[in-house]
């Protein structure tokens, strides 16, 4: 009785969330009905409903007979419903007598060792129970794919040991059809292949930079024996991983792609300045003030962080910002969205840490200030709506590193992978999932915390949750096969030292490797690691754009302005740096008055700027240039391989491929300039771009435009 009530415990825990979902579930199908709207997730449980009271709908009748052969690919993927509502589609083809002579085929493909979307209905289960569970009356045939192509005899010999080793673990009663007699065989030519696995002891540092610094070392001793950044990906267990790897790899000038690319709202010092914003507004915001003084005392190595915390809550927030932020909270609440974050930015010097993802936001409130308002308090609105679709965006590059999460791997290869992260829970207790109690106490699906609460409830759910636990673990173990046959030619695997734990898969991974050496290390390798060049990827020139505001800044106001800032006497540098932000016709008033506002140029140099500005856009052979109908790049870097970086004024996409480029110039013709402007052209010819035409823009009292031929 005591122990069931811990489960009772455990429900009235999620009370208010249980009953919240059911209240969502109902006013989103009372939606429904009076819209005469169907979610598309309802269609698979649609067509079961209807079809399972017929022998033959008309419908799938009629599409049955049309085709006589069904190609079902990544069969593994394909949930419970799907293949119920798949039975009566193909029944025809697979069993009509008039079609056995025209072949007519059901022919199904996949691996059940890659099944790892349990939790959207489809289980592995599925496809091996075809065997003994077939629908259609007739002997399947069955072929046995035994041959892997892609890996070299080292990967495909680690994991058929590793897998078979570590499937004999779980008590599931389709273990054996899956891993059982794990056996691939590889091709003759791909002998050889390496592995690398590497037990990280954080020490001093965290673990976090501790993996990122044997990920970038990794990379670099790659580079040195020949292999682009493009032979190699990483692969992480989650999006924040996938975030931090990331960060890493460009703060140390590694070429990136990657669609799970630094969400703004992953990093701690984007919400630590979204949390300054919401204390200047509301100095009782006790939330953001803890928030605060939680990011100072992690980043100034509080030995005691909770007195830290506890004592400087007590400070007004004014003495919190002139003593810990160095601000003056007057003068900062005086300023304008764009500004007061300038302001942070440039006081706060542990912000560095994230320079991309705090430029990035800048980006987006400047572009939040000229499209809709200056107000601190609008911008907040729009960031509590906006906050997980705002992400920092690298435009793809061909020699790049591509980090992903492994279930975006799955069906893909690469020359090198890289795993770090390795040591994922295999089950993971306190999560919350969906359990269908059916005592007599307790009836009906409920939201609980997967916990030991449940296991002694009743003897059918303690067996129910065993049964759980090995599906959880089978699921991961899946995970832990798709990660680890990607490569072709190298896995290096990154875990966390600890203590021996065959929960996760680093302990699962240690266990194995620790028998197999027959000793304990922090390295083991197996293989030889050499240079293939047959798989590294052909060497390109490729066009990188990146916006500069998130890497180096070639044009930072600093340079060109006295510590008064007041306008210097070069005129070209600082009419350069507004051009650069002006991309269409539309902003040219906001940037100058910007700049006006914020005291960089007095009332005749902004007219002065403003004239030239104007001459340049109304240009009867520049003004389609400034147009929103084109995609236009200002400053941005063009990469040409090996090393040399070039950065046109303005390059102008009329379509996907064509492309113009304009150069200013505020000083005298030289035939310099033409070589400069031809060797841009060059460059995105070099990257499969079509360069229309190429200008010179001569910036004086008056316009003079130069046309180059190319």
């Amino acid at each position: 009785m005591i122990q069931a009530q811990k489960t009772y415990s455990n429900l009235y825990q999620n009370l208010t969330l249980n009953y919240l979902i059911y209240n969502i579930v109902n006013y989103s199908r009372k939606f429904q009905d009076e819209n005469n709207l169907l979610l598309i997730s309802d269609f698979n449980s649609l067509i079961t409903e209807n079809i399972s009271d017929q022998p033959a709908p008309f419908i799938y009748e009629k599409i049955g007979t049309k085709y006589n052969n069904y190609f079902v690919d990544e069969f593994q993927d394909t949930s419970e419903l799907q293949w119920k509502n798949l039975i009566p589609l193909t029944s025809h083809a697979v069993t009509s007598e008039e079609l056995n002579d025209d072949g007519g085929n059901l022919f199904l493909v996949g691996d059940p060792k890659q099944s790892i979307y349990r939790w959207r209905g489809a289980k592995p289960e599925t496809f091996t129970n075809l065997k003994t569970i077939n629908p259609f009356f007739i002997k399947p045939k069955t072929n046995k794919l035994v041959t892997n192509y892609r890996s070299f005899s080292k990967i495909v010999d680690f994991n058929n040991q590793f897998f078979t080793n570590n499937s004999k673990l779980l008590n599931i009663e389709e273990i054996d059809s899956i891993y059982g007699n794990l056996d691939q065989d590889f091709l003759k030519k791909k002998t050889g292949g390496h592995i690398s696995i590497n037990f990280i002891n954080p020490e001093n540092k965290d673990y976090n930079k501790r993996s990122a610094e044997k990920v970038l070392e990794i990379i670099k001793q790659k580079e040195k024996q020949g292999f682009n950044l493009s032979d190699i990906a990483i692969l992480c267990r989650t999006n924040k991983e996938c975030n931090l790897t990331s960060t890493s790899l460009i703060d140390n000038n590694i070429k990136v792609n990657s669609e799970e690319l630094l969400a703004l709202s992953e990093s701690k010092e984007v919400l630590f300045l979204i949390d300054v914003i919401r204390l200047i507004l509301n100095k009782n915001d006790l939330n953001a003030k803890k928030n605060i003084l939680k990011f100072i005392s992690i980043k100034q190595l509080k030995n005691n962080k909770y007195d830290f915390i506890k004592k400087e809550m007590k400070l007004p927030v004014s003495k919190i910002f002139e003593k810990l932020l160095n601000i003056n909270y007057e003068r900062v609440s005086s300023l304008e969205l764009y500004s007061a974050c300038e302001k942070i930015i440039s006081s706060v010097s542990f912000l560095e840490d994230a320079k991309m993802q705090v430029s990035f936001l800048l980006d987006e409130i400047y572009n939040f200030s000229f499209s809709k308002n200056s107000l601190l308090q609008s911008f907040i609105d729009y960031w509590d709506i906006k906050k997980e679709k705002l992400k920092v965006n690298l435009i793809e590059e061909t020699n790049a590193v591509k980090v992903l999460t492994i279930h975006k791997s799955k069906g893909l290869e690469f020359p090198i992978v890289i795993l770090p992260y390795f040591d994922f829970k295999l089950k993971r207790p306190d999560e919350n999932i969906w359990v269908n109690f059916s005592e007599k106490e307790i009836n009906g699906n409920f939201l609980v915390k997967y916990n030991e609460s449940l296991r002694f409830f009743s003897d059918s759910m303690n067996q129910r949750m065993k049964l759980y636990d090995d599906q959880m673990k089978l699921d991961n173990l899946n995970v832990m096969y798709v990660s680890l046959s990607r490569s072709i030619l190298e896995n290096h695997i990154i875990c966390e030292e600890k203590e021996l734990n065959e929960d996760f898969s680093g302990g699962l991974l240690k266990s194995y490797i620790t028998k197999r050496f027959s000793q304990e290390k922090t390295f083991y390798k197996i293989g030889k690691s050499v240079y293939k060049p047959e798989l590294s990827s052909k060497k390109l020139k490729k066009l990188r754009l990146i916006d500069l505001k998130s890497g180096k800044n070639h044009n930072s106001l600093n340079k060109y302005y006295n510590s008064d800032k007041r306008l210097s006497s070069n005129f070209g540098n600082i009419f350069h740096n507004i051009m650069s932000e002006i991309e269409y016709k539309h902003q040219s008033d906001y940037v100058i008055n910007d700049y006006f506002n914020r005291g960089f140029i007095n009332k005749k140099e902004k007219n002065q700027i403003k004239n030239s500005a104007d001459l340049i856009m109304n240009h009867s052979c520049l003004q389609r240039f400034f147009s929103k109908k084109n995609i236009v790049y200002n400053e941005r870097e063009v990469f040409i391989p090996p090393d040399k970086v070039i950065i046109p004024d303005k390059t102008v996409f009329t379509s996907k491929k064509d492309v113009f480029i304009l150069d200013y110039k505020t000083g005298k013709r030289i035939k310099a300039h033409q070589n400069q402007i031809k060797s841009y052209a060059d460059a995105l010819k070099n990257a499969n771009y079509r360069v229309k035409g190429a200008f010179l823009v001569y910036v004086s009292a008056k316009i003079d435009v130069l046309e180059i031929s190319i």
